[in-house]
């Protein structure tokens, strides 16, 4: 038996293909034939991403944009091929084509984005004697509040993975200015900074530098508080352990209980307006084959335009008449 059949394959360091070439095999392009005759169902059920998919679309993310040597500074195209080939290999599957794994991932960075900026802010202002966890679920509160969909954040190990990522810092943060650097023109219009410290001349007396020089200054409180909370930002799981996995795991349960009945009522819906449609085709094709041989005048006109209409209706909605051997 060979030892290396059951090795997935590498992806990381196979040969990149186009990203977005569109794939042309045949259970994309379904054809109108079918054994029993008529029309087959052209869209294909969605399988619903897993919790596991997800967490690694992350960390395939993570991985491709701090990859020393490709970074997502590359071209467009090549980093969502690295990205996706990270996850086939981290998957151990090809089960998700480019235009859903970019999809997803779109998603994911939307609202990763929007509830980070929720935690931040209440990290913040946060009142003395709360901790992280405490913040956290605070803001998983207020995310299912304000967010127009009123539902739960549904990326909570995702966004786990991605929050200290330097690269989704630096793309949802931004850069931060000094609130005590200060630009002015001289009388010539060139610009000068001021950062509030004083300015030496090399031409003063030593002397003088030593007891003129001002005493370095205090770290601001918001500026202590930010490096302070930086290293217990990164420690929310570490630091509640099962306690944060327990919530997770309920939160997680309860956004899967919503979406299974959102796809019940959805699937219900669907087999509603099916059985909407069987009753009105089996309507107006009774009408079509009616015989006005009994009918004159203006009875004969409404039954005409009544037969024209139900034409009309059958045409918009795509039906072949041939198809069916009918002749109206």
């Amino acid at each position: 038996m060979d030892p290396n059949q059951n090795t997935p394959p590498n992806y990381r360091n196979r040969k990149p293909d186009n990203a977005f070439a569109l794939d042309t095999t045949p259970r994309q392009f379904p054809t109108m034939e079918s054994p029993q005759g008529g029309f087959i169902n052209l869209l294909q059920k969605r399988v619903p991403w897993t919790k596991e998919e997800e967490e690694k679309l992350a960390e395939a993310w993570v991985a491709a944009s701090e990859d020393p040597i490709v970074g997502d500074s590359q071209m467009y195209g090549s980093f969502w091929e690295k990205v996706r080939a990270i996850f086939y290999e981290l998957m151990e599957s090809e089960a998700r084509n480019a235009d859903q794994i970019t999809s997803k991932l779109r998603d994911i960075r939307l609202k990763c984005t929007d509830f980070g900026g929720i935690y931040n802010n209440l990290l913040n202002i946060r009142k003395s004697g709360s901790n992280d966890f405490d913040v956290f679920k605070a803001a998983m509160d207020q995310y299912e509040k304000t967010t127009p969909t009123r539902k739960a954040f549904p990326y909570m190990k995702p966004w786990l993975k991605l929050k200290d990522s330097p690269k989704w810092k630096e793309q949802t943060e931004g850069s931060s200015q000094s609130s005590g650097s200060k630009r002015s023109r001289n009388p010539d219009g060139a610009s000068q900074q001021s950062d509030g410290r004083t300015h030496i001349d090399i031409n003063d007396d030593p002397i003088d530098l030593e007891t003129d020089q001002p005493l370095p200054r205090p770290v601001g409180r918001n500026k202590a508080k930010k490096a302070a909370s930086t290293s217990s930002n990164s420690s929310v799981m570490d630091m509640f352990g099962d306690k944060f996995d327990r919530y997770v795991q309920l939160q997680e349960t309860k956004a899967e209980v919503m979406t299974r009945m959102e796809q019940k009522m959805i699937e219900a819906q669907t087999l509603f307006q099916e059985a909407q449609e069987t009753l009105q085709t089996k309507t107006d094709m009774e009408i079509l084959k009616m015989k006005a041989d009994d009918l004159e005048g203006k009875d004969l006109e409404l039954f005409l335009a009544m037969k024209e209409s139900v034409r009309a209706r059958r045409r918009r909605r795509g039906v072949v008449y041939f198809m069916y051997g009918w002749n109206f």
